[in-house]
Parts: C-alpha cells; structure tokens; sequence
C-alpha cells in the first residue's frame, strides 16, 4: 500500500520533522555568560524566568531585551536540570537493589 501525498503536505511533515528531532541552540556565548552570571549570584535566581529576567536586568548592563531574554533562559534551564540531578540522586540513594 502506497500512500501519495501532495507537495504541500509533504512540506508539512519535513517541518514537523525538523521541528521535532531538532532542539534549540544556544550559542557559546550565552552558555558562558550564564555560567559565569549564576556562579556569581547564586542566591538570586530561581526556575522563574520572569524573575530570573529582573534579576538579570539590576546585575547586568546588557541593553538587547533578546540578549537578556536568552540568558536568563538559560540561567533557568540550569536551575531547573540542577534540580533534577538531586531528585534524581535522592531517589536513586533510597533505592535498594532487591537481595537475592
């Protein structure tokens, strides 16, 4: 069985493909910066991204709204994976192997 397509639905489906195995990228920069800017003021981020951006705003001298916008994007996202490795380590520390 054969299944014909149009142009335009296969368009649709090479988009949705590259939109689904593809993830963002975020250049060195923003990753250096973010590192570094979260390593300096630990205490004052959190995984709100609203917060996060108004925090940035009073520590930093950045002019670019998308400049800020990324890095405090990023700073989140390491928040947040931070998180996750300790749930996932306090987890796997009350896990106890079945005795045989």
């Amino acid at each position: 069985m054969q299944i014909i397509l149009n142009k335009k639905t296969n368009l649709y489906i090479k988009l949705y493909l590259v939109l689904i195995l593809c993830g963002k990228v975020r250049t060195e920069t923003i990753k250096r910066l973010s590192t570094q800017i979260y390593e300096k003021f630990p205490s004052k981020f959190t995984t709100d991204f609203e917060h996060n951006k108004n925090i940035l705003k009073k520590v930093t001298n950045y002019t670019s709204k998308r400049f800020r916008n990324k890095i405090a994007g990023y700073i989140t996202r390491i928040i947040v994976k931070k998180l996750e490795m300790e749930q996932y380590e306090d987890e796997d520390a009350d896990f106890a192997p079945p005795m045989r």
